[in-house]
């Protein structure tokens, strides 16, 4: 059971994908029920990425996600695992201007200053030293101006961070970095376009299989059928719109037949039925629809 953006809450699934931010192929897909977070999976979504580049010889060096990756134990698990996470930091929860990051940490000393000039000094440590709890006095934040705004606790303001917060501060900084935002910009053009494609032409606007594992499947198709479609645009030169420079070069090497069989595809998959009419088609239409949308999936251009 997931939520979704528009707060209603339904049996959904999560699809994942990894994509190479230069080529914009796939080299991971697989789904997940719904309630399983973005953030809890992706190291093991990375070592399955990794596993198949390793097959061609390659190796990642970097590693962009959205806000709902991010998290202190993924920086750090990436990093361990070799590559370097560009990772924006999820929104931070509470009212402006009294939230973690309005906290200065002093490293000599070891105690943060809260926005109003009260420390908060270190108090204890959760699980096997993961986190590390600061709390202000009662007194203090109960004498505070901001009380209830801060905070309502009448043992005062509290805030846990990774005991090992470097590589959270390595992250932010590339982030910002003029490399990080390029990757970024990337990421959100070709990490993001498989899915844009398969929402729009491959049926996953709505997808309903019965058990994870024909999730699974229908993932796996739609990344095969990307792939396939990029590697036709890169063989042929060809685009979803029309010949491109290439064409006259292939014509030239004796593959007018295989060209002409591609710009029929091409021009088949960019003839859409008519839609208006019936207004409820037949189980029959839809299926033909489907199949004319998983033939675009296949053979359009990137």
């Amino acid at each position: 059971m997931a939520v979704h953006p528009d707060g209603h809450t339904a049996l959904s699934y999560r699809l994942d994908a990894t994509v190479d931010l230069e080529t914009g192929a796939v080299v991971q897909i697989g789904a997940e029920p719904g309630n399983v977070r973005d953030s809890v999976d992706l190291p093991q979504r990375l070592e399955e990425a990794k596993a198949n580049l390793e097959e061609l010889g390659l190796t990642p060096t970097d590693v962009t996600a959205d806000r709902g990756h991010h998290s202190e134990e993924n920086v750090i698990e990436l990093e361990a695992m070799g590559v370097s996470p560009i990772i924006r930091a999820r929104t931070q929860a509470g009212p402006a201007g009294f939230r973690e990051r309005d906290f200065a940490y002093r490293p000599e000393e070891d105690v943060y200053l809260c926005p109003a000039g009260a420390r908060l000094t270190r108090r204890s440590s959760s699980g096997a030293g993961e986190r590390i709890c600061y709390r202000a006095s009662g007194d203090s934040c109960r004498q505070c101006e901001h009380f209830g705004v801060c905070t309502k606790s009448a043992q005062g303001r509290t805030i846990a961070r990774a005991a090992v917060c470097e590589q959270v501060e390595r992250n932010a900084q590339r982030v910002h970095s003029v490399e990080g935002r390029f990757l970024l910009g990337q990421h959100r053009q070709r990490a993001e376009g498989p899915w844009s494609y398969a929402k729009l032409y491959g049926g996953l606007a709505r997808m309903g299989p019965r058990g994870l594992a024909n999730a699974i499947k229908k993932a796996l198709v739609q990344g095969i059928g990307w792939n396939i479609m990029k590697l036709i645009a890169h063989l042929t030169g060809l685009r979803p719109r029309g010949w491109s420079e290439a064409a006259p070069a292939l014509l030239g090497a004796g593959l007018a037949p295989l060209c002409a069989l591609l710009a029929a595809i091409f021009a088949l998959c960019r003839t859409r039925p008519d839609r208006s009419e019936p207004t409820t088609p037949p189980r029959q239409v839809r299926a033909q629809w489907g199949h004319l949308e998983f033939r675009s999936l296949l053979s359009r251009g990137c």
